[in-house]
């Protein structure tokens, strides 16, 4: 379907996924998006496991969610707006999984030219390599995983979380998504003074 779809058309998505195609679903479907290959979606209605939920609602200033907040957190924060809608419990389904489910809402999609003029000088790929390369090394403070991601000292680093009023010592989840966009601009080529250097993904 995804593939199908042409651009000129209305897209509306309800589905009930099951736990191992979720991430890829939502990733060919955030990569259509923000391609131009698919039409910007009016709502996107999913029936999840409730972890994968977690995952996706997660908001990395409450303490609470952020052993939930990972890669998929701010792809789908990047390109939409989740919101958890109901719990379903399993006595909901015959016969009765061993998990609870959970009904999640993306809404308020981002349109290619919208997310280009929210990201600015930096494109959607950098961002996301950088935010890959950290959650990789989620155990690590945020000073120390961008030293080595763009091969800076720890002055110019430290220096732009200074500018940015990051902690160092801040962990990957506790970032919300406008500081990882921050901080690509800052290490970007094409941003005065910032690195040349890069990591892989995990």
């Amino acid at each position: 379907m995804l593939r199908r779809l042409a651009p000129q058309h209305k897209l509306k998505v309800a589905a009930n996924l099951p736990y191992g195609i979720t991430s890829d679903f939502l990733r060919l479907l955030f990569d259509r998006v923000a391609d131009g290959t698919l039409p910007v979606p009016d709502r996107v209605v999913l029936l999840l496991q409730r972890e994968v939920v977690d995952r996706l609602t997660a908001d990395p200033k409450k303490e609470s969610d952020r052993g939930s907040v990972g890669v998929l957190t701010m792809l789908t924060q990047l390109h939409s707006t989740p919101r958890r809608v109901a719990r379903v419990p399993p006595g909901n389904f015959w016969p009765p999984p061993k998990v609870e489910s959970a009904v999640v809402v993306l809404d308020a999609w981002r349109s290619p030219s919208q997310l280009r003029e929210l990201l600015g000088n930096v494109n959607r790929e950098e961002v996301l390599r950088l935010i890959h390369a950290a959650f990789s090394r989620r155990r690590g403070q945020i000073s120390g995983i961008l030293r080595r991601y763009a091969k800076r000292s720890r002055e110019d680093v430290e220096r732009l979380l200074g500018t940015l009023r990051i902690d160092p010592a801040s962990r990957p989840e506790s970032l919300p998504l406008k500081e990882w966009i921050a901080l690509a601009q800052g290490f970007s080529p094409s941003t005065r003074g910032g690195a040349r250097g890069g990591g892989g993904l995990d």
